[in-house]
Parts: structure tokens; C-alpha cells; sequence
């Protein structure tokens, strides 16, 4: 198989792939409990919903929506496709022994592409929920076809994701605002993901909106550098192809996270660099020299900018100037944990450390150290070595002090 078939293949293997947090299990249980609420309000007995299904005129009743906010590639979008895995798939049900069966539907699941207006939007949303093409030429119509088919199939979600696809543009807060209102109004329940971007910008509206669409918000946050579900999802990767990655879940883990800032979707991307860039170099196997290497390469700069300006954050803890996307919308939301800090800090160190050390290196010397590097992570156990002679360590150790005899607090 070329390099460029494999990678396809590796690819797609890793878009399928999706590990169900206990922070994500609880998130979806919350939304469903949401659902169930509604649900359990519009439909009371099998005589009112036929009476409603036929009236001339929908009533119009409002839920309160559910925003899921996080930062880009924390997994949102995975978490609402996971939802439409537990929801029931479409059926048919008969209601009585009057009517013909009825088409069920517990999910509408609608990606949003960038619109300049609101009718587009609401046409494409009923286009995915099944209405023809004919439900409305007008913005009024096509709501209330949208909020006829919706209590008729028994709707529970509507999920409406890449909604930050609109925040472009000098109207993208009103024109956000506008939309999650009428869609509210459908009477189903509305859950929406939304980047950190456009909640800041919703955030800003007035008093009026702020209470009717930002009241139930859930911020899906990175998990710890150490926590069970962040090794469990390394080791999810790696199980995608066992015979290519030569990494541990458990060992490799928190470097892993220093690389990708936790956040799943790096992490593919990261792991995707690596195979290619090991490709590029006629090996098969990745280890973490080569993720090293394709988390320092010129295909990973964008997302390692970005790896790094969270870092700051999580250092400094104060917001990145200009950077709405990766600043959290609530205080002390979404700042990296403290152990997470210690890690990014002590890897930077070794980082710059090893550095400052090759560049002091006779070409030779450079040989045997990259060597002994390569050695010490191959043999589990330590080697004897001559009196005298100085190992990887003693050489890192020995540069640390001079650094710190040289550069005394003043």
C-alpha cells in the first residue's frame, strides 16, 4: 500500500474512532434528561396529539436551549454524533386504530454552513428534517412547517452543530441570536455547540437574550494529562493500527497532552503527522521520537502555535490577547489543570535543556549522545557502563547545574 493510501486509510480509521469520557457520558445523560423533560410536556395523551397534529395552527411553546461550549477539537461534535447513536433509530408507530402509523424520529441533526441571512438556514434545516422543498418561501412558513413536522415525529433534539460557522462577518452576533430564538420555538429541544468565539459574542447581547439562550450552558473541558479517560483515548488510537504505533498509553501519556494541549482532535492530527513524516523516511513504525519530531515539524506549526499559546494561558492564567477562540467565556473555565502546568513546564525545560546541549557538542560528541538517548529508551533495564565515563543523564545533569551556578539569582 503507498504511503498515501495508508495514511487515507489511517485517516478514517481514527474518524471513527470515539471514546465516551465519564465527562461526556454525563453530558449526554444530562441533555437526554433535558429531552425527556420536553417530551414528557407536549405529549400527554394519544387524543391531544392528534388534535394537534390535524389543527390548523401549531401552538407555539419555547424550550429553553442547551449550549455545549469548548474549545476547537475538545470533541463536541463527536459527543452530538454520539447522541444520535443512543437516541432510537426512525420508526413507524401506529397511534390508534383511526389513523396510519406515524413516522418517528428521536434526532434532527443539523450541520450549519455559513448563510448571510436567516432564511437559507432555516431552509436547509428542513431540508434535513425531511419537509419538501415547497415547506415555505417565507421565514414564518418554513418555521411553522418545521414546528408541524417536529411535534408530528415525535422530535426529541433538535442538535445543531458547526454553528460557529456564522460567527463571521458584522452581523454574526445578531444574526446567531436571531436564529437560536426562532429555533427555540420549534417546541423541541434545542441543543447547539458552539465554540468559545461565539459565546463571547452571545455573552454581549442584552439582558433579554443572555436569559433565553445562554441559561443551561455546558462546557465540555480537556481531560487531566493523567486521568484514565486520556490514557484510554491514546490507547483508542493506538489500537487503530497496533503494528504502527509503538506507544503507550500509560507511559506516553502526558507528553502526548504537552504536544496536543489535551485535545483530542490534535492528537489525531499529531499521530497523523507522525506516520507520515516516519513514512517520508522509509520506517513503519511510530514511536515518540517521531511524534517529537512531527509535533516540531513545519505541517504541525498552525496547531502548535496554538498548543503553546494555551500553555501561556495555563501558565500565566490570564487570556490571550485577541484569541477569543481559545479564551474560556466563564472565569476560570477551561484553564488547564495545575498538573498539566508542571508537565508543560518540565517538558519545555528538557526541551530547551537538550538544546542548549547538542548545540555545545562536537559533531562526535553529538553522535554518542543522540546514541545513548536512543539506547536508554529501547532497554528497560539500565546498562553498566566504565568508571568514568559519563551517561545521557550525567551530561543533562551536569549542564543543569552549570546553568544554575552561572545564572544565580541576583
Amino acid at each position: 500500500m503507498t504511503p498515501e493510501a495508508a495514511l487515507a486509510e489511517l485517516t478514517a480509521a481514527f474518524g471513527q474512532t470515539y471514546h465516551a469520557s465519564d465527562q461526556a457520558c454525563r453530558l449526554i445523560s444530562d441533555l437526554l434528561s433535558h429531552a425527556m423533560v420536553g417530551i414528557s410536556s407536549r405529549y400527554t395523551t394519544r387524543r391531544s396529539f392528534i388534535e394537534i397534529v390535524y389543527a390548523k395552527e401549531m401552538p407555539i411553546t419555547a424550550m429553553e436551549p442547551l449550549a455545549i461550549t469548548g474549545l476547537a477539537g475538545v470533541g463536541k461534535s463527536q459527543l452530538l454524533q454520539a447522541v444520535g447513536r443512543v437516541l432510537p433509530a426512525d420508526d413507524l408507530l401506529a397511534v390508534d386504530s383511526s389513523h396510519g402509523e406515524f413516522p418517528l424520529q428521536s434526532l434532527w441533526h443539523v450541520e450549519l454552513s455559513v448563510r448571510q441571512s436567516i432564511l437559507p438556514m432555516l431552509t436547509l434545516i428542513a431540508e434535513r428534517a425531511g419537509a419538501p422543498q415547497s415547506a415555505g418561501k417565507t421565514v414564518d412558513r418554513v418555521l411553522a412547517r418545521l414546528r408541524s413536522l417536529a411535534y408530528r415525529n415525535g422530535v426529541a433534539v433538535l442538535a445543531i452543530d458547526e454553528f460557529q460557522g456564522i460567527n463571521q462577518g458584522s452581523n454574526a452576533n445578531s444574526l446567531a441570536t436571531r436564529l437560536l430564538l426562532m429555533l427555540r420555538e420549534i417546541g423541541t429541544t434545542l441543543v447547539y455547540v458552539t465554540n468559545f468565539s461565539l459565546m463571547h459574542r452571545l455573552k454581549s447581547r442584552n439582558q433579554e437574550d443572555r436569559q433565553r439562550l445562554l441559561t443551561k450552558v455546558r462546557v465540555l473541558e480537556r481531560d487531566d494529562l493523567d486521568s484514565p479517560d486520556w490514557r484510554a483515548l491514546v490507547d483508542s488510537y493506538i489500537r487503530v493500527a497496533p503494528g504502527v504505533f509503538d506507544i503507550d498509553g500509560v507511559r506516553d501519556s502526558a507528553r502526548l497532552w504537552c504536544w496536543t494541549a489535551g485535545l483530542p482532535r490534535m492528537l489525531r492530527f499529531l499521530l497523523l503527522a507522525a506516520y507520515q513524516l516516519a513514512r517520508s523516511k522509509g520506517e513503519f513504525t511510530v514511536g515518540m521520537s517521531m511524534c517529537e519530531a512531527a509535533y516540531r515539524s513545519e505541517s504541525f506549526s498552525v496547531m502548535r502555535e496554538d498548543v503553546e499559546l494555551l500553555a501561556s494561558q495555563a501558565i500565566t492564567r490570564q487570556p490571550i490577547p485577541g484569541r477569543g477562540d481559545l479564551n474560556p467565556p466563564y472565569p476560570h473555565g477551561s484553564w488547564a489543570p495545575e498538573n498539566a502546568v508542571a508537565a508543560m513546564l518540565e517538558q519545555e525545560t528538557q526541551s530547551r535543556t537538550r538544546a542548549n546541549l547538542l548545540d555545545c557538542l562536537t559533531p562526535a560528541e553529538r553522535a554518542e549522545f543522540k546514541r545513548q538517548s536512543r539506547s536508554s529508551k529501547t532497554e528497560p533495564r539500565k546498562r553498566q557502563r566504565k568508571q568514568g565515563a559519563a551517561g545521557t543523564d550525567d551530561v543533562m545533569h551536569n549542564l543543569a547545574s552549570f546553568k544554575e551556578t552561572f545564572v544565580a539569582p541576583k
